[in-house]
C-alpha cells in the first residue's frame, strides 16, 4: 500500500474536560498574546452559566449575540462590522456550527476587506487571503464539527445559494471541548449533529481506500458514537458528551489528513447535503439521517466499497448490514429516514437531485436513489 499522511497548519491545541472552559480560555489568550477578543455567543447561551464563565475568564468581554442560524451573509458582515469598530484582536466562538461558521466568515471578511454583504459570496469563490486573519478559539456546543475544519459555509436562502470557502487561515487556533457548554443545547440538535459525525465516519471510511491511520480513527469514532450518542442525550451526561466530542473530532481527524492509492466511491450523503440545505431548507442535522443509509447501499454496488463496508460492520460487531444498522439507529434517536418523514415533496427531491447532479457532474438517477425519491 502507498499513501500519504499530511499534517496541515491548522489547529494547535485541543482542550477537553468537564469544567475546563475558563482555564482553557485564559491559557489560549495568553498563548496567542491577545487581549481584546470578540465573543460570538449563540443566543441560546445568553444568561446561562456559560456567559458568566466567559465574563470571568475574559474580563469585560465584548459579546456579540444574534441569530446566526444558517449563517446568512448579513449576519457575517454585521459581526465583522462590530469587530472592525471595536478594533478587536481575536475571536472566540461559543455555540453550534452556525456561530462558529459566522466567526470564520467575519474573519474572512476582515482579511479580505469586505464591508458589503452582497460581496461576500462572490469573494468566497476566490483565493483565500494570505494575511489578516484574527486568531480564533472555537468552543462548540454541538457535534457539527465546524470547530476543526479549514472551511466555512454561508447560506443565502433568498438567492438559494450555499457557498463554502476553504483555506488554512480559516481554521481555529484552538478548540475547547467542555460538556458544560452543551447544557442548553436542545436534545434534537445534539443528536442530529452527532448523527452528522457518524455520517462523516462511516461514509468516508466506506468510500475511501484503506489506510491504517484513517481506518483506526474512523472506526473508533463510529464505535464510540454508536455506543455513546444515545447515552449522551441527557444534558447532565457529561462523560458521554465528552466522548462524543472526541469521537466527532476523530471522525475527521483534523488537522491530520490521509490519502491512499486505489479506487474510491462518491460520498453521496456529503454531496447532497448542500442542495438539501440550500433548496429544501433542510438542516445538516437532518440530511445525514435521510441519505446516509441509502448512500451506503449505493456504495455497496462497488466491489471495493462493499468489502470496506463488510469489514467495518464486522469491526463494529454488527449483526445486520451497515445500512440497516444506520436506519435502525436513526429511528431509535427519533430522526427521519424517509423524505415523507422529513416533509419533503417529490418535486423538491427532483430539484435537489437535478441541482446536485449538475454541480457535481454526477448521475441524477443515483442522486434520486440516495434521496429516496419515488
Amino acid at each position: 500500500m502507498q499513501g500519504l499522511i499530511e499534517f496541515l497548519p491548522t489547529i494547535r491545541r485541543i482542550h477537553h474536560g468537564h469544567g475546563v472552559l475558563a482555564q482553557a480560555l485564559r491559557s489560549e489568550l495568553a498563548a496567542l498574546r491577545v487581549q481584546k477578543p470578540l465573543v460570538l455567543l449563540a443566543r441560546a447561551l445568553r444568561g446561562t452559566d456559560v456567559e458568566a464563565i466567559l465574563h470571568d475568564a475574559v474580563g469585560e468581554a465584548l459579546i456579540h449575540s444574534e441569530s446566526f442560524e444558517e449563517v446568512p451573509p448579513t449576519a457575517v458582515l454585521a459581526a465583522a462590522a462590530v469587530a472592525r469598530r471595536e478594533a478587536v484582536d481575536s475571536v472566540i466562538a461559543v455555540g453550534g456550527g452556525s456561530a462558529i461558521d459566522t466567526a470564520k466568515g467575519l474573519r474572512f471578511a476582515l482579511a479580505a476587506g469586505l464591508e458589503d454583504a452582497a460581496a461576500l459570496l462572490p469573494a468566497m469563490a476566490g483565493v483565500s487571503p494570505t494575511a489578516g486573519w484574527l486568531p480564533l478559539i472555537a468552543v462548540p456546543s454541538t457535534l457539527s464539527g465546524a470547530e476543526y475544519t479549514r472551511s466555512f459555509s454561508v447560506n443565502d436562502r433568498a438567492a438559494r445559494i450555499k457557498r463554502s470557502h476553504m483555506g488554512s487561515g480559516v481554521s481555529a487556533a484552538a478548540i475547547v471541548y467542555d460538556p458544560l457548554v452543551t447544557m442548553a443545547t436542545p436534545e434534537a440538535l445534539w443528536l442530529g449533529t452527532g448523527f452528522v459525525a457518524l455520517d462523516h465516519a462511516l461514509e468516508v471510511y466506506v468510500a475511501s481506500a484503506a489506510h491504517p491511520v484513517a481506518d483506526a480513527l474512523k472506526s473508533e469514532a463510529a464505535a464510540m458514537l454508536f455506543d455513546r450518542l444515545s447515552v449522551s442525550r441527557q444534558p447532565d451526561a457529561a462523560a458521554a458528551r465528552l466522548d462524543c466530542f472526541l469521537a466527532a473530532w476523530m471522525a475527521d481527524h483534523s488537522p491530520l489528513r490521509t490519502r491512499s492509492t486505489g479506487s474510491s466511491g462518491t460520498p453521496w450523503s456529503h454531496v447532497l447535503a448542500y442542495e438539501l440545505a440550500a433548496i429544501a431548507g433542510i438542516s445538516y442535522t437532518v440530511t445525514a439521517s435521510l441519505t446516509l443509509a441509502n448512500s451506503l447501499r449505493l456504495l455497496a454496488e462497488n466491489s471495493l466499497c462493499a468489502q470496506r463496508q463488510a469489514a467495518l460492520a464486522a469491526r463494529l460487531g454488527l449483526q445486520e448490514s451497515l445500512p440497516d444498522a444506520v436506519d435502525r439507529y436513526a429511528t431509535g434517536l427519533g430522526m427521519p429516514i424517509t423524505p415523507a418523514q422529513a416533509g419533503l415533496s417529490e418535486s423538491v427531491l427532483e430539484e435537489v437531485a437535478q441541482a446536485t447532479a449538475a454541480r457535481a457532474a454526477l448521475s441524477v438517477e443515483r442522486c434520486r436513489r440516495v434521496l429516496g425519491a419515488a
